[in-house]
């Protein structure tokens, strides 16, 4: 099983499409749209959790999305403590927000706009704990990429046993219609968001037009 932890003002707050929303009706329809989509494509076997920050009328789950408001603290401080008892049981964890001050290590971490785009998508986005939805092919490719990275001295060894990453890589590597240019922004993001990434800062973008080159010999 996996966890997918959602920071919900940072993801209705960076989506246009919701923020319209919560200026024509409303932040609790901005809030139960979220959910909505949410409950929509979350995997049976998955849990997805909702973070608001503040206190509101008690908001009932949606589907299998758990509805959580942080009260008095920071539904940062309460994601993250989230993650880390979830990870200390074993389990895999995502973490979807574009707050640069949410890290713990172990968790992938999905940014808002990416999130996004996976719930409208019409596919099935999310890589499952329980069941595999991608093909044995993008699995040997996200495998053969790190281990690439590793040997260019980019990504430390240690960084392929983090599953979540690998499982997120997966993922955007089955979208076969992704240029090599986007593909290699979305990972080089998701790569800085999971592990240590060399070189860093990297003002001559020497990750991106290395992963950009990797994949246009695909």
């Amino acid at each position: 099983m996996a966890i997918f932890l959602i920071d919900g003002y940072n993801i209705i707050r960076t989506n246009p499409s919701l923020e319209r929303i919560e200026q024509a009706e409303g932040m609790e329809a901005a809030r139960v749209q979220l959910c909505r989509m949410c409950s929509q494509k979350a995997p049976a076997n998955d849990r997805f959790i909702i973070f608001f920050d503040g206190d509101s009328e008690p908001m009932a789950d949606i589907g299998s999305v758990e509805v959580r408001f942080s009260g008095l603290q920071k539904a940062d401080a309460i994601i993250e403590e989230q993650a880390n008892a979830a990870i200390y049981h074993g389990e895999k964890v995502f973490i979807a927000t574009s707050d640069q001050d949410i890290s713990v290590e172990g968790a992938a971490k999905i940014n808002a706009y990416d999130f996004y785009e996976m719930l409208i998508s019409r596919r099935n986005p999310f890589p499952s704990g329980e069941k595999e939805d991608h093909s044995k092919d993008s699995s040997t490719k996200a495998i053969q990429m790190m281990n690439w990275l590793v040997k260019q001295g980019h990504i430390p060894v240690n960084a392929l046993q983090i599953p979540n990453l690998i499982k997120m890589i997966q993922y955007l590597l089955s979208g076969s219609d992704i240029k090599p240019q986007k593909l290699a922004a979305k990972i080089e993001k998701l790569l800085r968001s999971s592990c240590k990434v060399t070189p860093d800062p990297d003002p001559e973008k020497v990750i991106f037009r290395a992963l950009k080159n990797y994949f246009q010999k695909l």
